[in-house]
C-alpha cells in the first residue's frame, strides 16, 4: 500500500473517522474555536440550520441543547455513521437529520436555512465559487452563517493524520482572506464580524505548544467570519 498519497476529503476521513475524536487537534479546537461557535449559537433565535461539514458533529451540541432543528452535511459516509451513532435521541426526536451528501451539490433552489456552519470545510475544497454560492441561494433572507477555517498564512500543506505507521494525508487548499472576502460580497453574504487567531489571542494559549506548525506569536492560526445574506 502506497503511503504519503494524498487522499480526496472522502477517501481520508473514511479512513479516520473511527479515531477521529481522540485526534490531538480535537482538543486545541475544543478550545479554542468551539466557545466562538458556542457564542454566536447563543444569540441564534431558535430555527432551522445546517452544518456543512458536520463530521462526527462535535459542534452540534450547542444547537441541539437549544432545540434548533439541525442538517448535518457531511461528505464522509464514515463521519455520517459516528454522528448518527452519537446523536441517536435527537434524531429520534426529530432535532437533527444527518445526510451523506457532498456539499458541492447542494440545491440552489431552496431559500430553507435559518444559519449554516461551515467549520474547517473550506481548505478541502478547491472551487469555493461554486460552494459559497450555493450556501447564499439555501440561506434566507437575513440569515447567518458561521465560516471558520485554518488560516491561509498558518504553516501548513496539507491535513495529516497518523495511523499505526500510515501517514494519511488529505488534500488541502488555501484560499486568500481577500479572495473570501470578494466571493462573499459577489453572493449576497455581508460580513458582520471578523477574527483572525494567533497565538497571544488563543483562549487556551497553552495547548498550543503542543504542535509544531504554532511556530511564532505573528501568524494567525485560523480565522472565523460571520455573514449574514442580504
Amino acid at each position: 500500500m502506497q503511503r504519503n498519497l494524498i487522499l480526496s476529503p472522502k477517501e481520508g476521513y473514511n479512513l479516520i473517522a473511527p479515531f477521529y475524536d481522540s485526534w490531538k487537534w480535537q482538543e486545541f479546537w475544543r478550545y479554542n474555536e468551539y466557545p466562538f461557535i458556542e457564542r454566536w449559537c447563543d444569540r441564534l433565535e431558535v430555527g432551522y440550520g445546517a452544518d456543512l461539514g458536520a463530521g462526527s458533529g462535535n459542534n452540534l451540541d450547542c444547537f441541539l441543547k437549544r432545540y434548533h432543528h439541525v442538517t448535518a452535511y457531511d461528505i464522509s459516509e464514515m463521519m455520517s455513521m459516528i454522528c448518527r451513532q452519537k446523536y441517536e435521541q435527537q434524531i429520534a426526536c426529530g432535532l437533527l437529520e444527518c445526510i451523506e451528501k457532498d456539499i458541492r451539490e447542494l440545491s440552489v433552489n431552496q431559500r430553507q436555512y435559518d444559519w449554516l456552519l461551515c467549520n474547517r470545510v473550506l481548505s478541502h475544497i478547491y472551487d469555493i465559487d461554486n460552494v459559497i454560492r450555493r450556501m447564499a441561494h439555501v440561506l434566507k433572507k437575513g440569515g447567518e452563517c458561521f465560516i471558520s477555517d485554518v488560516h491561509p498564512l498558518h504553516h501548513y500543506e496539507h491535513t495529516h493524520y497518523r495511523i499505526g505507521d500510515r501517514n494519511i494525508i488529505i488534500s488541502t487548499y488555501k484560499h486568500g482572506i481577500e479572495d473570501l472576502r470578494s466571493c462573499f460580497y459577489m453572493n449576497g453574504l455581508s460580513i458582520i464580524e471578523f477574527n483572525e487567531i494567533a497565538k497571544p489571542n488563543l483562549l487556551a494559549p497553552a495547548l498550543a505548544e503542543r504542535f509544531h506548525s504554532i511556530k511564532d506569536d505573528s501568524t494567525p492560526i485560523f480565522y472565523y467570519m460571520i455573514l449574514r445574506k442580504l
